[in-house]
């Protein structure tokens, strides 16, 4: 059951991730639409897709506003730690490299 779930999630994601891309580039190219737009309109319909798959399709639990605003914050959290830690990494991986170029 838990290599099942595991294999829906990961797919739930991807196209999660798919319908971001698809939407985000429809809306800048076929509509003329500035980035921002575009990509908030893409993270919307990529939110709602991901919210009703996992709910429904992963693990099998009730479509409520309780659940979607338990989601909705999971994963504000989480792309804010993840932009953080990217940063951070670069950060100190720029400082590694320097200290071992000037040393």
């Amino acid at each position: 059951m838990l290599e099942r779930r595991v294999v829906r999630f990961g797919g739930t994601g991807g196209l999660a991730s798919f319908t971001h891309i698809v939407v985000a580039f429809s809306w800048l190219y076929l509509l003329s639409s500035s980035v921002f737009i575009a990509n908030i309109v893409g993270f919307l319909c990529a939110f709602g897709l991901s919210y009703l798959l996992q709910s429904r399709f992963v693990f099998q639990v009730k479509i409520t506003t309780q659940n979607a605003k338990r989601f909705l914050w999971f994963n504000s959290v989480h792309s804010w730690c993840h932009n953080f830690l990217a940063r951070s990494s670069k950060t100190v991986i720029t400082m590694f490299a320097c200290c071992l170029w000037y040393s």
